[in-house]
This record gives C-alpha cells, structure tokens and sequence, in this order.
C-alpha cells in the first residue's frame, strides 16, 4: 500500500485523484473501509469536486459515510452534490425544498 501511495504522490494532480479513487475502491473491494476513507480524503484535498465520486463509490458499497462525502460536497458548492440532494428530498415527498436544491445545482 506505501508503495502504491508513494507512486500516486509522484503524478501530477488530475492523474493521483483518479489514481487515489482507484486504489479506495479497490480498498472497498478488498474490505477495507477505513483505508479507503484516508484515499478518498486525500483524493478530495487535492480536488474538492472529487467527494460525489467518492461519496458513490461509498454509496454503492453501502457504507453510511457516503452521506458524509456528500454532504462536504454540498458545503463546497458542488452542482452534482445539489442534485443528488434535491433526489433525497423528492424521494422524501419535500418537493418545495428540492426544487430550491435543483435550482441552485
């Protein structure tokens, strides 16, 4: 895992985002949530409109800190983050409330 790590500090920062996200969703794969959060973070610190990525990826593996992930999206502005927001709040019958969320995204 260092190595892996050392490899992806060495690529420029479009190529270790991708690279980060990838070895968190082999990380998720292999069983290991919380090694695939310290990816996820590092990945999100380098470019904040990466957490919806992340926060899918938790999503589909069913782990509850998706909601985390996209919430800091939300706080960041990110129109994809505004979006899933708004679905929540349709899927939860708060049709005012998301069309305010769709709006903004």
């Amino acid at each position: 895992m260092s190595e892996a790590r050392q490899v992806c500090a060495a690529l420029p920062a479009e190529g270790r985002v991708s690279s980060l996200h990838a070895g968190a969703a082999w990380l998720l794969d292999a069983g290991r949530p919380e090694s695939a959060l310290i990816w996820f973070d590092e990945a999100a610190s380098i470019d904040p409109a990466s957490m919806v990525d992340a926060a899918r990826a938790l999503e589909d593996a069913g782990h509850e800190r998706a909601t985390h992930y996209y919430a800091r999206a939300l706080e960041a502005e990110d129109a994809q983050a505004q979006r899933w927001f708004a679905d929540t709040l349709t899927a939860a019958r708060s049709f005012g409330e998301a069309l305010t969320w769709y709006e903004k995204a």
